[in-house]
């Protein structure tokens, strides 16, 4: 939701306005159309996400699958408690 309604502010009113509310200058169609134009010398944004987007599922697929690996050989040794006779499923 922040996203959305901050897509609607200027660089400025990002910062001088209350973060969930809509700002006076209605800049919506003016930021949409800078996704397509090259600003800054980088490049568009399409042609960033084409880039860079693959990368970042696969890079946080990979650390959540090393956090999991570390996590499962640190509590391996631990002894779980049994229910007991009248609690088991």
């Amino acid at each position: 939701m922040w996203i959305v309604i901050n897509s609607t502010k200027t660089q400025a009113n990002i910062f001088e306005t209350f973060g969930f509310w809509f700002a006076s200058p209605f800049e919506f169609f003016h930021t949409f159309g800078l996704l397509f134009q090259n600003v800054d010398g980088y490049g568009t944004f399409i042609q960033w996400f084409g880039k860079h987007g693959p990368c970042t599922p696969r890079s946080a697929a990979a650390g959540a699958t090393a956090l999991s690996a570390f996590a499962g050989y640190g509590l391996a040794p631990l002894q779980v408690p049994r229910l007991p006779a009248g609690l088991r499923p």
